[in-house]
């Protein structure tokens, strides 16, 4: 059985992006705001001009991370959580965003959110099946100090997932308050490095920039054996060229400067290719994702990825809907099992409206739906004798049916994706059980799942020793 797989860039295209990368990194070069880094990349052999902050890297320096980067790595959860191990072709679906503001999941207002909707979304993130590990966690409370906020963030995900979280840790400090608290689940620094439960997620400024605190995420996580996931985020039309080409030749460009920066911090550091270049609506003058043009631009990224040998993540499940409605299914259906058919790693984005601004819980059921659709779609026909079936077949012959054979018994559950939300009912019966839509049907199984499942508890010198890690960042904060 062959599964599905979906490529648009022929080799020559992809080694064309190639080239033109490089020549983007050597002649033109990237600004790298940490002078510490700078000296690093000097003394690898770029070309530093400290006046302008920009670094020259020639596409010797690019190859050699190329190599040095593992190829395969597996990320590891606590308390027996599934592994995710990043091979080729493997795919694996997740959380995305930041989100600032929620649907109230109780009077459907939105409004901003909060440490607890943080928590109920890793939570619920936790019990659904298809969700696997919490990427971006999908919220960025607005009720904790803002200096501080990526500490509360790793807390609240550490505190009430079994699964791999990754995140943002903006600087050295926060570096350390993150590995921090993983080593304390762990049970040790060394521990955390050989079975790592968390993810840096760095994201570029472009065009081709790194500024000092995220430059800083990707030494430190390097240095101390924590993955990296490096995402640049060019708009064509706006922060790269309008055209796909251009915009997936600046981001890959962007991505190979932070990866040579990795391998000169630490050689063999593992990296994840990530990345979210998307388009600006030249009609709105607003950034858009939940586009063909954005699921394009992830089979490309998908491609590049292979074609380097790493391990890949981006966007998909997005959508620009501010609500929960036909356009959100589309898009998200649309952005999901494009990359996922493209064997994009990781597809993140469940949880997500409204561009990534808005997080819903019902979307995030909705999400578990659709992930369930695209993965029965990757595992493809499996053609064998027992599934051809032909003495089966002839058994039963002209007029008969196939209901309540053995056949049928056996292999329904494997061969027929049964939904959890989708409704497949007549109307009458749909009508009897009160005619409720799919948001209503998601909304009740978040409310369940809500109102029952909690990850289990950590030792409680573990959760102190945590929190202890936020208060003392709060107070940093208050100071500064």
């Amino acid at each position: 059985m062959t599964k599905p797989k979906f490529e648009i860039l022929l080799r020559d295209e992809v080694e064309q992006i190639h080239r033109a990368s490089l020549e983007v990194l050597a002649d033109t070069g990237i600004q790298v705001d940490d002078p510490a880094t700078r000296k690093m990349l000097g003394e690898a052999g770029a070309e530093v001009e400290q006046a302008k902050e920009t670094v020259r890297i020639p596409g010797s320096l690019v190859q050699d991370a190329l190599r040095k980067a593992p190829k395969e790595f597996t990320l590891y959860g606590r308390d027996g959580a599934s592994p995710v191990s990043l091979v080729q072709w493997s795919t694996y679906f997740t959380t995305g965003g930041y989100a600032t503001y929620v649907y109230d999941l109780s009077t459907g207002a939105r409004r901003e959110v909060t440490s607890k909707d943080l928590a109920d979304a890793v939570r619920l993130a936790d019990a659904l099946p298809n969700c696997d590990l919490i990427a971006n966690l999908p919220a960025a409370p607005r009720d904790v100090p803002q200096a501080s906020l990526d500490r509360h963030q790793w807390a609240i995900g550490l505190t009430n997932t079994r699964k791999h979280v990754l995140s943002e840790a903006r600087g050295y400090d926060s570096v350390k308050d993150a590995i921090a608290m993983a080593a304390a689940i762990s049970g040790g620094a060394d521990e955390l490095k050989k079975r790592p439960i968390i993810t840096f997620d760095v994201t570029t400024i472009s065009p081709l920039t790194h500024d000092r605190l995220q430059t800083q995420e990707i030494v430190g996580g390097a240095r101390n054996g924590v993955p990296v996931s490096i995402s640049p985020g060019p708009m064509a039309g706006a922060s790269s060229p309008v055209t796909l080409a251009g915009t997936m030749t600046l981001a890959n460009a962007e991505f190979l400067s932070g990866l040579v920066i990795s391998q000169v911090a630490s050689p063999g550091a593992p990296v994840i290719y990530a990345c979210w270049a998307r388009h600006i609506d030249q009609r709105a003058a607003n950034v858009c994702m939940g586009t063909p043009e954005f699921a394009l631009l992830r089979i490309c990224q998908a491609q590049l990825g292979r074609y380097y040998g790493l391990p890949t993540r981006g966007g998909g499940l997005v959508t620009d809907s501010k609500i929960v409605d036909a356009q959100s299914g589309y898009e998200k259906m649309l952005t999901c099992l494009l990359p996922a058919m493209a064997g994009l790693n990781i597809v993140a984005g469940m949880a997500m409206c409204d561009s990534l601004i808005t997080m819903s819980f019902e979307q995030f059921i909705l999400d578990e739906e659709i992930v369930g659709i695209a993965r029965r779609i990757l595992n493809g026909v499996t053609v064998d004798g027992e599934k051809i079936a032909v003495e089966l077949i002839k058994k039963i012959g002209p007029g008969g049916s196939f209901l309540g054979t053995k056949h049928s018994l056996k292999h329904f559950k494997d061969e027929l994706w049964m939904p959890q939300i989708s409704d497949r009912t007549t109307w009458s019966q749909w009508h009897e059980k009160g005619g409720k839509s799919a948001e209503a049907r998601a909304r009740e199984i978040a409310k369940k799942i809500l109102d029952s499942h909690k990850a289990p508890a950590l030792p409680a010198d573990v959760e102190r020793s945590i929190w202890s890690i936020v208060r003392e960042a709060d107070k940093k904060a208050s100071l500064s």
